[in-house]
């Protein structure tokens, strides 16, 4: 019996491309070769397999930690090679990674197989996850407060957690334990985000999505046990939204996608922050249309400038008096208008900068030379009946909080 012709890979590349090219067909070129046209045309599609299919063995990881890894071939059919062995052969430790996609890589002939297994897998810091509240049991509702003369309110907001400086938080308890405001309004950017943001990351300042909303966890649980009776409202700022982008921008069919025993969406922040267990009423608008009234004279936004005469450009766009935080600034500008209306001739309006939360030196990484024109602080209101409300600042300097109930808190 005369032994097949074995083609050299070189000999199959060359009919591959007469034949793309049109120079040739499988059948002429068979002829040439002295071959069938079937032993031909299995060459052909084993060359495109191992030329299409092999991988380099090793480890290849993306820009945002995703890693791709590829085993050395394997030659036995049905040889087995599990996901936790090629795994730890690499030196990864596979509890700290999530495989997302497996698929085997085949090339060769059935007389000569060669195989590689290949997985897709994230480490699980980057896999958004709720929260993990360990020991901690969720508060009962707050009991309702009884209506009086007045009641008073606080505005804080930017603290781009895990980013937020932590001697004023412990410094902002103790106010809130001593003062118990009917509301505390956390006006947006609670979390930070950067490892999702569009912008580069810098070293310091690149937490993950985790490690962000368990610190923003943390902030709202915190505020929750010093205050238990307090209503507590969150809105979204810019940096929030970044999760939403981040889907609509790679994942659209995943937006809004909700479990099937729950009318929440997997990854609505209500969810990832346990909202609902700590009693936080949730603004869930854009963060550049959200606004909450303080007073039927006062209306808080999340922010839409962070120019230095931030307050003039809310009086000139805005309607009524506003805060907001966004530009990290402390300040209040004022504006008389004189009306027609004989019950109120004077009409006097206030836009109101209610400064950060966050940590200032540095600039959170996006600064340029890192000394921003910041300052850490929140604003206070007393609201009376019928919206009249008087608005002060509470301004935190290292190591100290001058609050607006006249007391100096130190670390």
């Amino acid at each position: 019996m005369k032994t097949p012709l074995k083609l050299t890979d070189a000999q199959v590349a060359n009919v591959i491309t007469q034949v793309e090219t049109g120079d040739a067909t499988v059948a002429s070129e068979a002829r040439r070769l002295g071959v069938s046209r079937s032993t031909l045309r299995g060459s052909v599609e084993r060359l495109k397999r191992e030329t299409t299919e092999r991988h380099e063995p090793g480890v290849e990881a993306a820009e945002d930690g995703a890693l791709v890894l590829t085993s050395e071939p394997l030659s036995v059919a049905g040889v087995e090679l599990t996901e936790e062995g090629l795994m730890r052969k690499y030196g990864l430790e596979p509890d700290k990674h999530e495989v997302v996609r497996k698929r085997l890589n085949f090339w060769g002939s059935d007389s000569d197989p060669h195989f590689q297994l290949r997985l897709d897998a994230l480490p699980k810091t980057l896999l958004t996850q709720v929260v993990d509240p360990a020991s901690w049991t969720a508060p009962p509702a707050p009991r309702p407060q009884e209506q009086g003369e007045y009641h008073d309110a606080v505005v804080i907001g930017d603290h781009h957690a895990p980013y937020h400086e932590p001697d004023f938080h412990r410094l902002f308890l103790e106010f809130l334990a001593d003062s118990q405001p009917a509301l505390i309004e956390v006006n947006g950017d609670l979390l930070d985000f950067s490892s999702i943001s569009r912008h580069r990351e810098r070293e310091g300042t690149a937490a993950s999505v985790n490690a962000c909303l368990q610190a923003g966890f943390g902030i709202l649980r915190d505020y929750r046990a010093v205050c238990p009776d307090t209503d507590i409202r969150l809105k979204r700022g810019n940096h929030e939204e970044r999760l939403q982008h981040l889907i609509l921008d790679n994942a659209k069919g995943l937006h809004n996608v909700t479990p099937a025993d729950s009318d929440i969406p997997a990854l609505d922040l209500r969810r990832l922050l346990l909202l609902d267990e700590l009693h936080v009423k949730y603004i869930d608008t854009e963060w550049d249309q959200a606004k909450t009234m303080i007073s039927s004279k006062m209306t808080a936004r999340h922010g839409f400038s962070t120019s230095p005469s931030a307050g003039k450009n809310m009086l000139d766009k805005l309607s009524g008096s506003t805060v907001q935080g966004h530009d990290h600034r402390a300040g209040m500008t004022f504006r008389t208008e004189h009306t027609n209306d004989p019950e109120e001739p004077l009409r006097v309006r206030m836009a109101l900068q209610s400064a950060c939360a966050c940590i200032i030196p540095g600039g959170l990484g996006y600064i340029a030379g890192g000394e921003p024109d910041w300052q850490n602080g929140y604003s206070a209101f007393r609201v009376w009946a019928g919206g009249d409300f008087h608005a002060s600042l509470g301004l935190y300097l290292p190591g100290r909080l001058l609050a607006t109930n006249g007391k100096r808190y130190a670390v």
